[in-house]
């Protein structure tokens, strides 16, 4: 894009895009202000139509309540019941059929109507046809009645209609009557004080309707914008507000509802989204028309600006591909606005360096190779070094992974071979008296062929170890057996930095193979010292419960790990005293984690004898 053509796009958008931007601010904010105040508005108008409405039917029925509760009716003649009809036709204003019923609905008296209009008192009555007679008699709500009963005193209250050649609704209901014999007195209500009502609030393009129980409107003022249909989940108690929504035409429609009260009637108040959006489409035209005004006139002046920035900085395009092409040390003369002349001396300046820069580069460039060179060679060598080491460390790590084996196993085999020798050494010191020497040095090669036999038994069984032999059971105390295994294991501990505690009770007798259980404590041992890591603690302590000998291991220390183990263990340590705690009866319980002291225990429970 041309260097003109920007400058004119740029001044456009710094004149028309504040203008843009506060115009849609404006238009947005004016609409939520306009639809706040609408949708408030109409929840008030609403809320005042029902309470309208529930005014009107409260005053009405106390006054035909009253009227009815005055006279005991079932002791009233024909003729006085006629009479207690006119009384009631005459103070009502909205009475236009008065009837006295039984609970099946059955005329207790001729009913009281117009046939024809009246003057004087009776004018304001409207006079009541054959087919709209008819209409009243269907619309009483007899079947609720029935449920109430006979003795009932509750006033009930049919669905509004609109009778054959009237406009407006009515409204039928059923008042109860002192009487206890099921008289009630059955009434049509012109609605015309509520219709009017809502007639009077059709301005401005509002519309309003009163909705009956079952969803059908029976007075709608105003047009076509209010659907009954829209606010039917709302029929029954719920007020609405801010109910949007597109009418059959295609308008958008606001709208807001009340329930009145005890009659399951909704008012409904619904107005145009149109009304709500014209104060913001006139915002919008004005905005529209001044920014297309500011940006005529940034782009007349964007014009002028650039067609003199944009000669200066020809000048300077083709100095600059001059010196692309390699004339290095060319300059322009500095003319125009102070901008133009700062980047025509910075140009200037450019370019007598750069003339500069090409010897020194040249200068330098051998010097650089020669040092690529040097650093190449150098890495080479630092390669075969870091490749040897790499090697030997290989080699190490092995050699002393191997020590490390030779070790653990010399230690499990060191005392037993170490008696053999002391009683061999001593019978040909003596000479004499050696069988009882010879049967000690069997003992002893005995010893070392059962822990050959329990490490062939980790390292062969697999999912099915070799049982143990009960023939060879004895009585034995586990605390001697415990103390001898942790003297043995004293020296790992020491070395591996943790501290071993020892708590066991006087004497605690079991039936076992003395090697096999010690073995297996020797291997748990070692298992937990690895757990345990530097600096941690292990606590054995013993005890007898009832008739079991309770050995714990108690494991702490900052660095424990449950799910580390040592080689000398075999990896499988916690496994092998398992299985040999459960070839002697007993139980082994493992931690599932750290208690709240954060530490873990083990415990073995062997039967006691």
């Amino acid at each position: 894009m041309r260097l003109r053509t920007r400058l004119m796009l740029v001044m456009a958008m710094a004149t028309v895009g504040p203008i843009a931007v506060l115009g849609v601010g404006t238009i947005q904010v004016s609409a939520d202000l306009m639809t706040d105040a609408v949708t408030d508005s109409q929840a008030r108008t609403a809320d005042e139509l029902a309470s309208h409405v529930d005014l009107w039917l409260t005053l009405e029925l106390q006054a035909l309540s009253q009227q009815a509760r005055a006279f005991r009716l079932d002791q009233l003649r024909d003729s006085d019941l006629v009479s207690f009809q006119r009384l009631i036709f005459q103070q009502s204003a909205d009475a236009n059929i008065v009837s006295i019923i039984g609970a099946t609905g059955q005329d207790l008296a001729p009913s009281l109507y117009l046939n024809k209009p009246r003057v004087g008192r009776l004018s304001k009555k409207e006079a009541v046809s054959p087919e709209r007679f008819s209409a009243f008699r269907a619309g009483l709500p007899l079947k609720r009645l029935a449920k109430a009963g006979k003795s009932s005193t509750r006033l009930v209250v049919g669905r509004p209609y609109i009778p054959p050649g009237r406009e407006g609704p009515v409204l039928p209901l059923v008042v109860p009557t002192s009487s206890d014999v099921g008289l009630f007195l059955a009434v049509e209500l012109s609605m015309d004080t509520v219709t009017n009502r809502f007639g009077n609030r059709t301005d401005n393009g509002v519309e309003v309707a009163l909705i009956d129980g079952t969803g059908a409107a029976f007075i709608h003022h105003g047009g076509d914008l209010i659907e009954a249909d829209r606010f039917r989940a709302f029929v029954g108690g719920t007020a609405c507000s801010d109910v949007r929504y597109r009418s059959a035409s295609g308008e958008g429609v606001v709208a807001a509802c009340a329930p009145v009260h005890g009659t399951g009637w909704l008012a409904v108040v619904a107005e145009p989204m149109s009304a709500i959006t014209s104060a913001g489409d006139e915002i919008r035209n004005r905005t529209l028309y001044i920014a297309g005004i500011a940006g005529l006139i940034a782009i007349l002046l964007g014009v002028g600006l650039s067609r003199t920035i944009a000669q200066q900085v020809g000048r300077l395009k083709d100095a600059a591909f001059e010196v692309a092409e390699g004339h290095l040390g060319l300059r322009v003369s500095p003319d125009g606005p102070s901008e133009v002349r700062e980047l025509a001396l910075a140009f200037n300046f450019m370019s007598t360096r750069l003339a500069k820069n090409q010897s020194e580069i040249e200068q330098n460039r051998e010097e650089i190779s020669a040092f690529t060179r040097e650093l190449q060679r150098q890495l080479d060598e630092q390669r075969l070094e870091l490749t040897d080491a790499h090697r030997m460390l290989v080699q190490s790590a092995r050699l002393a992974a191997v020590g490390e084996m030779g070790a653990g196993l010399a230690h499990e085999l060191n005392n037993p071979l170490a008696g053999i020798l002391g009683m061999v050494q001593i019978l040909q010191a003596k000479g004499g008296e050696s069988g009882a020497m010879l049967g000690e040095v069997e003992a002893q090669a005995q010893r070392c062929r059962q822990i050959v036999q329990q490490l062939l038994r980790v390292s062969q069984a697999g999912d099915s170890p070799v049982p143990v032999d009960r023939r060879d059971w004895i009585v034995v105390d586990l605390t001697v057996v415990v103390e001898e295994v942790i003297t043995l294991v004293t020296g790992p501990f020491r070395e591996g930095g943790v501290e071993i505690l020892i708590d066991t009770a006087a004497r605690l007798p079991v039936r076992c193979d003395r090697e096999a259980v010690g073995t297996a404590v020797a291997q748990l041992l070692t298992s937990m010292r690895a757990a345990c890591g530097r600096g941690g603690q292990l606590q054995v302590v013993t005890h007898l419960n009832q008739d079991e000998v309770i050995l714990q291991f108690i494991a702490k220390g900052p660095q424990l790990d449950l799910n580390r183990d040592d080689w000398k263990a075999m990896g499988m340590g916690f496994w092998f005293a398992r299985q040999v705690i459960s070839d002697h009866g007993g139980r082994m319980e493992e931690p599932a984690g750290f208690n709240a002291q954060n530490e873990a225990m083990w415990t073995i429970a062997l039967p006691g004898v």
